[in-house]
């Protein structure tokens, strides 16, 4: 005699979406323990010590350009490096300190890359 075996449910749409939901929070939350400054800064302070960086340097055309964002995104690379090095702190993603340097230098190979197109 067969066991019946019961029944599982169909997962929906809907319960993907919430699945999809929590895993972008559970990655949220990593990168932004790293990116904020372990809290002392606040949740937003990557963005305001990026800002801050870009503030220091002449208004201009540069920072729409393909370019002008890649610095911008090393820059929060460069923002991620120094909260771990001077923080002491581990991420929480996994991404060490030597991991961000390196992040940061091809950050820097691409930056000339899109310089050179740019200047065509």
């Amino acid at each position: 005699m067969k066991t019946k075996q019961p029944r599982q449910r169909r997962k929906n749409a809907l319960d993907r979406f919430h699945e999809l939901l929590a895993e972008i929070e559970r990655l949220h939350a990593a990168k932004n323990f790293d990116y904020a400054g372990g809290g002392q800064q606040g949740p937003l302070g990557n963005f305001n010590r990026v800002s801050a960086l870009i503030r220091a340097y002449p208004a201009s055309e540069s920072w729409s350009q393909p370019s002008g964002v890649a610095i911008t995104y090393m820059l929060k690379q460069f923002d991620a490096a120094l909260i771990l090095m001077t923080t002491g702190k581990t991420s929480r993603t996994g991404e060490g300190l030597r991991q961000r340097w390196l992040d940061i230098a091809c950050y820097a190979i691409i930056i000339m890359q899109l310089l050179e197109q740019e200047e065509k």
